[in-house]
């Protein structure tokens, strides 16, 4: 439809519900029972299939479910001024008995002036029965450019359909796009129907044809993955709130963050880059992790790595890379036992049934490490973390590169490397082996830590132990803890030259101190040592 002005009053709408593609049709089509249509978002199912289209330039009918039709087609042109206070509609069709129903169809507007405060809605379709096992269809996409005046406060509706009566099985949400005199490359906004445990939005270069946005937003239950794109957002906020999931899987880039809140779920891979003058804060609820490292035995793919100014971590807030090493038998520390009941090593050594076997490699630095630990015979070793944070790292919530607990051969703890000016907080900063359950069965070994930092009033653990096994002897070694404070001017610089050597069989520790060429002729050096059964402490004193 072209024309030169169009009004929607109250109660008016332009309704394309349910005038799309027919139940089992379209690209994203459900084939089955039970299997809601996708477009937008995915369907929900438990064989979901991907979606497709356009972001930018949505013209798709909505797939059909497996008993229900998805959303239409509404394509506008307003050469001049566009009002709605009424409602467009292009949802998938609604369904009143068992079935599973279609994805959202495309609503792509293109108007000069742009005001009202109606509804523009792409919503999976609806399931309202009360006894069925029924899915709905994905959410579908809006597209609207404004290039003149916009003032527009008006909803925008592309959540994935669910079962009204039970609340479960809720589709993946649709794409909202914007791009009004207010921006420069455009807006993307992905909001669903608050439930959890929802499916997923897929943003990648096959459905958006932009390498640069303007602001990104999840809400209300949104899981999102990006992928298969190099995206730069120069949004100043990422904000990502409970029952919310963003997961990174390729590039992207937030030159100009400022604060970065977490009280949902944040999963990095590699390849991101945040402005490292940002502010942190992670949140009660609030997760940052990673995904499952490779399978390739020496090479770290994901880590944690953020730069910030000021990191606040929250009671009940996390940063947690459990499951984030190498996997099963992989890694730099595996037992080589053999027998499937040795455990990995890292900073530790893992148990194992003979004490010849114990910990074939121990690894990493001591005094800046960032490698993973290595997988058990029976389970993951742990991620790592680096934390560079110029102001105060706040840790009243919990850092956690522990390997997971289990029946079989644990994996060893992961690295935590910290720097920061001040280190505050009264909880944990963990890098443990993880605990056999199973008698004769090898914990793994625990990790290691390193933190620089200027000034402390932190009063919680920092902890390496090994895991446990139910057999006296089985248990995983303790790994390493490398505290350095800096006073009266005196850096510490073992990251940049590694100051201490640890062998892998013997107890000896070997202290080396680097000095820079300069006019004296003479030095004098006087080094105090003391040593406990868990710790190493000494300092340097230098005159010329």
């Amino acid at each position: 439809l072209t024309v030169a002005t169009l009004n929607i009053y109250p109660g008016g709408s332009i309704n394309a519900t349910g005038m799309g593609y027919a139940n089992d049709q379209g690209p994203c089509r459900a084939i089955g029972s039970n299997i809601g249509g996708s477009y937008g978002g995915v369907g929900s199912s438990q064989n979901p299939i991907n979606t497709f289209g356009s972001i930018t330039q949505p013209t798709s009918l909505g797939c059909g479910g497996a008993t229900n039709f998805g959303g239409g087609l509404v394509i506008l042109n307003v050469t001049g001024t566009f009002t709605n206070d009424g409602s467009i509609s292009v949802s998938g069709a609604q369904s009143r008995s068992q079935g599973s129903t279609g994805s959202g169809g495309s609503a792509l507007i293109n108007v000069i002036h742009c005001k009202g405060n109606g509804s523009i809605l792409s919503e999976g379709g609806m399931i309202n029965s009360p006894t069925s096992v029924s899915y709905g269809g994905g959410g579908g996409r809006i597209a609207l450019y404004c290039t003149q005046s916009y003032n527009y406060t008006g909803d925008f509706k592309v959540k994935g359909g669910n079962n009204y009566a039970l609340s479960y099985f809720t589709a993946g949400a649709g794409t909202i796009f914007l791009k009004t005199p207010s921006h420069t490359y455009g807006e993307i906004i992905i909001a669903n129907a608050n439930n959890s445990n929802s499916g997923y939005t897929y943003i990648n270069s096959s459905i958006l044809n932009l390498s640069i946005i303007d602001d990104l937003s999840i809400r209300n239950g949104t899981n999102l993955l990006i992928e298969n794109i190099s995206l730069t957002v120069n949004s100043t906020s990422l904000i990502i709130l409970d029952n919310d999931t963003f997961i990174q899987n390729s590039t992207i880039s937030y030159p100009r963050i400022t604060s970065l809140n977490l009280s949902g779920n944040l999963i990095l891979s590699n390849n991101y880059f945040f402005n490292n003058s940002m502010n942190v804060s992670i949140f009660s609820g609030g997760v940052l992790s990673n995904p499952s490292n490779s399978e390739i035995r020496n090479v770290t793919l994901n880590l944690i790595n953020i730069s910030a100014s000021t990191m606040s971590i929250y009671s009940n807030g996390f940063i947690n890379v459990t499951p984030a090493g190498f996997r099963t038998s992989k890694g730099l520390g595996i037992s080589g036992s053999g027998s499937a009941m040795g455990g990995g090593s890292h900073g530790g050594l893992g148990g194992n049934r003979s004490a010849t076997l114990l910990g074939q490699n121990i690894y990493d630095s001591l005094t800046f490490p960032l490698l993973l630990g290595s997988g058990g015979d029976g389970g993951s070793g742990a991620g790592a973390i680096y934390l560079n944070i110029s102001g105060t790292l706040l840790v009243n919530g919990k850092i956690i590169a522990t390997a997971t607990d289990g029946a079989s051969a644990r994996g060893s703890g992961g690295s935590i490397t910290i720097i920061t000016d001040r280190l505050e907080g009264n909880n944990s900063i963990l890098a443990q082996g993880g605990k056999s359950t199973s008698a004769s069965i090898g914990g793994g070994g625990g990790g290691r830590i390193a933190i620089y930092y200027k000034n402390t009033s932190y009063t919680g653990q920092i902890n390496v132990s090994g895991g446990d096994s139910t057999t006296n002897g089985w248990e995983g070694r303790i790994g390493t803890i490398f505290l350095c404070q800096e006073s009266s001017g005196t850096k510490c610089n073992s990251f940049d030259n590694t100051s201490i050597v640890v062998s892998s069989r013997t107890n000896n520790i070997n202290l080396y101190t680097n000095y820079t060429q300069n006019e004296s002729l003479a030095i004098n050096k006087t080094m105090n040592v003391s040593f406990s059964s868990t710790s190493v402490n000494w300092t340097d004193e230098i005159s010329n």
